[in-house]
């Protein structure tokens, strides 16, 4: 049975699930919004399984997505001011430079992935990287008062330089902080056996530096000098 909620919206009963009927913003279609945990079933896996399956695409398509992070113009890609490329402009050209790269693909990165590096806009004609970059975009985002402490994942073999010169962007535009230790050994693993560096913010505010928290929950600031980073004792590098 359908009842109706607002002009847009219908809500169905299937046994014991209530379910949402919506117009589809992407191809004006009808959309069915489904729980996850009854979307695994139906898919015949549960999240973990469901996530490593999303997990094994990504590589795939880092390829094309990286342009919305670094160098857009490698396939002619272009970008505004906050970072936004078109949905159909970054197919056509993907898929031009050898990148296989279709709409579903692109909504299950960004629905799914457990990341959420990259978001639609509203209307879903457009989509971005929410940090990361190595290239000039304003985000929009203002500055917010972080976590007393917040934690950064890094490996053995740069301890050292991190010691002398504190935590630099890189080639990105910030230095990345995670808010709780579990998360930046995830971040560390990347590089080796993980180095979980421990970041007073809370002094760091009161020195001045300014810090930002990304749409996916990343923390950002410019830098982040040695004498408010504290090393792990057990690391002599």
């Amino acid at each position: 049975q359908a009842a109706a909620v607002d002009a847009d919206c219908h809500h169905i009963v299937i046994g014991p699930v209530l379910l949402a009927i919506r117009p589809c913003q992407v191809n004006r279609t009808l959309a069915l919004d489904v729980p996850n945990d009854l979307r695994y079933r139906i898919l015949g896996r549960n999240r973990d399984q469901h996530m490593h399956m999303i997990g094994h695409q990504m590589p795939l398509l880092y390829p094309a997505l990286l342009v919305l992070r670094h160098k857009p113009g490698q396939i002619g890609l272009k970008l505004d001011q906050a970072g936004w490329a078109d949905v159909d402009e970054l197919m056509r050209l993907a898929n031009n430079h050898g990148h296989r790269l279709t709409r579903s693909l692109l909504e299950q990165v960004v629905a799914q992935n457990d990341k959420q590096r990259f978001a639609f806009s509203g209307d879903n004609k457009r989509i971005r990287a929410n940090q990361g970059h190595s290239i000039a975009v304003d985000l929009g985002l203002s500055p917010s008062q972080p976590p007393a402490l917040l934690y950064h994942g890094t490996s053995v073999r740069v301890i050292q330089s991190i010691r002398t010169q504190g935590l630099l962007p890189g080639n990105r535009r910030y230095v990345h902080l995670s808010i709780d230790a579990a998360t930046a050994a995830q971040v560390g693993q990347r590089r080796g056996t993980p180095v979980i560096l421990v970041i007073q913010t809370e002094k760091m505010v009161m020195d001045g530096h300014r810090f930002f928290l990304s749409d996916n929950g990343v923390w950002l600031t410019e830098r982040v000098p040695a004498q408010f980073i504290q090393f792990p004792r057990s690391v002599k590098a």
